[in-house]
């Protein structure tokens, strides 16, 4: 564990971060918050390619990279725990990070967890299950809707069906591929 003090322009977001939506009160919020009383919980990230990537805090990168707009020389660099991540833990950070928010979509939960398992293909649906405390049947189901069609998975995406129903979807697209 070495905390080191890295310029902005140097941080890379996780490639395996699956959540795509940051809302700009919840950066402006953090950033007022950082203001005041400073970073009070240190980003996971490891080295690559002359860089730093995230493994988690994508959120406080956004709102340093707020702050750092403020004035030249204002927040140039964030203090990050550099430690030494496989692409698997990396992978791994993301998923189990991701899970803990409210506000991530299940569809991005699913596109993650499906990454995650065509990635690292020595860990199986109980594997991950198991690592993310919840069941392989909920693992399963989570994937089994990323078979629908497009135009269906696109209105998952914009809140006009929602995941469950989606899975329920499924019922009837399985019924009609047996024929």
């Amino acid at each position: 564990m070495a905390i080191e003090k890295i310029e902005l322009e140097l941080i890379n977001d996780n490639p395996y971060q699956s959540r795509q939506t940051y809302h700009k009160q919840d950066i402006d919020e953090l950033a007022a918050s950082i203001k005041i009383h400073g970073l009070l919980q240190v980003p996971l990230a490891r080295r690559k390619d002359g860089n730093v990537e995230l493994a988690v805090g994508h959120l406080r990168k956004r709102a340093f990279l707020k702050l750092a707009k403020e004035g030249p020389g204002a927040w140039p660099k964030m203090p990050l725990d550099i430690r030494d991540f496989t692409d698997q833990e990396m992978s791994l950070c993301a998923l189990e990070e991701n899970l803990k928010r409210w506000d991530i979509t299940p569809m991005e939960m699913a596109r993650a967890v499906d990454s995650y398992l065509t990635n690292f293909t020595n860990e199986t649906e109980a594997d991950i299950a198991t690592q993310l405390h919840t069941t392989q049947g909920n693992i399963s189901n989570m994937r089994r809707v990323l078979r629908l069609p497009q135009q269906v998975l696109e209105k998952i995406d914009q809140g006009r069906i929602n995941f469950s129903m989606g899975r329920e979807l499924l019922v009837f697209q399985e019924l009609t591929d047996e024929k």
